[in-house]
């Protein structure tokens, strides 16, 4: 799952309740379920997530990104995006009632890092990739 704002961790509506409890539901199922978002000022990851640095490119930009990947449960976990640059402001989208101006670079580096993860990811084969909402 790719998801700008997920329940618990970032919120500002409807897409943050869903991308929070679809994964525990497909858990309940018996699915395991990775969940990519960015890592925002506000969110505190828990002390126990694992860091692993990454290159990712969009267009002509590199990113160095901290992938911080806290387990959740035996099957489910959440991989916060660190990318301070990006991600470490007031708003999730913007401030003043005005969106970001780099909201394209910012979630955009979210999709294809999270794409990257996925290939990366000795952990589990990927089978699906749900990316949410208007990013």
């Amino acid at each position: 799952m790719i998801a700008s704002e997920v329940s618990l961790w970032a919120k500002t509506g409807g897409l943050a309740d869903v991308a929070g409890a679809l994964p525990a539901a497909l858990d309940a199922l018996g699915h395991r379920v990775t969940t990519v978002m960015p890592r925002y000022r506000d969110v505190v990851v828990p002390s126990t997530a694992v860091t692993t640095r990454r290159r990712v490119t969009v267009g002509a930009v590199a990113h160095e990104v901290d992938f911080l990947t806290h387990e959740v449960s035996e099957r489910q976990r959440l991989v916060f995006l660190d990318v301070p640059s990006l991600y470490d402001r007031a708003g999730l989208y913007g401030t003043g009632g005005l969106d970001f101006k780099d909201n394209d670079e910012r979630f955009g580096l979210l999709a294809a890092a999270a794409l990257d993860f996925a290939a990366s990811d000795e952990a589990a084969r990927v089978d699906v990739i749900h990316a949410h909402d208007w990013q």
